[in-house]
């Protein structure tokens, strides 16, 4: 799984939250509503994009400082050893008997 896919998917998540919160909080502006999205919708617009491009590069930006920009592939790699023999030899024979339909406990 790639960094920026994870940084846009945890963004996403947490706008919709703040969307929610924000209706329940702000409900008192709800008449002024058409009048405000009118006169300020390019603000608004602009300024929830750059807070959420902000967001998703210092997420990213600390996902990669964490070494998890690349666990996708490192799995993959330890799993392709695995399948080859190499490694641990315990989990290359569960990884055989799994593949069987034989599930050890």
């Amino acid at each position: 799984m790639h960094t920026w896919r994870i940084s846009f998917g945890l963004t996403l998540s947490l706008m919709a939250i703040l969307a929610f919160y924000a209706m329940a909080r702000l409900d008192f502006l709800a008449p002024h509503g058409r009048f405000i999205v009118q006169e300020y919708w390019l603000p608004i617009t602009l300024y929830t994009f750059l807070a959420a491009a902000t967001f998703m590069v210092g997420l990213a930006a600390v996902l990669r400082r964490l070494g998890l920009h690349d666990v996708g592939r490192k799995v993959d790699l330890v799993e392709r050893s695995l399948r080859r023999g190499e490694g641990d030899p315990d989990l290359t024979r569960r990884l055989a008997d799994q593949e069987q339909g034989d599930f050890i406990e």
